[in-house]
């Protein structure tokens, strides 16, 4: 129906699981999974547009994550506003920053405490890097300097 109200038209595409508690939209599907919904000439990710007709704007620098871990599902409920930051290192687990979020060594074994962290003066995205380990390259770092320095300048 040409008339029929947005919200009227989405809920059509959807759903309902009883026992899951996932309201799962049974149209179109994107290739990442997501269900795809038609919408003021646009087509958008269907949880999105859940989200935002039953409880309003994402959060600015937000992004939804479902937290039944169910991709076409477009219950508000099970949508989680986070910052991409959150959403990576929290529920991420095949994300290369969710992996070394989660790593409490260093490749060399050494354990990533507070008192064994490279404090920068600059943001480095993040990243952690063992003080131990720093220290060590910085002394080999020196050491080859100082033999080319040698090497370069006679001895008198």
């Amino acid at each position: 129906m040409k008339n029929q109200p947005i919200i009227e038209r989405f809920f059509d595409k959807v759903n309902k699981d009883v026992q899951t508690g996932c309201w799962n939209f049974t149209s179109s599907i994107s290739k990442s999974g997501n269900g795809r919904f038609f919408m003021n000439g646009k087509c958008r990710d269907a949880y999105v547009v859940s989200y935002e007709l039953l409880i309003g704007e994402i959060p600015k620098g937000h992004e939804l994550h479902h937290t039944c871990e169910n991709r076409l599902c477009v219950n508000p409920d099970h949508l989680k506003p986070l910052t991409r930051k959150d959403h990576i290192t929290k529920f991420s687990p095949n994300h290369i920053t969710y992996i070394n979020a989660h790593k409490t060594h260093c490749p060399q074994g050494h354990e990533y405490t507070e008192d064994n962290l490279v404090k920068y003066l600059f943001k480095l995205n993040g990243r952690r890097s063992c003080l131990i380990c720093a220290r060590k390259r910085t002394r080999e770092c020196v050491a080859k300097k100082r033999a080319l320095i040698r090497s370069i300048i006679p001895k008198n």
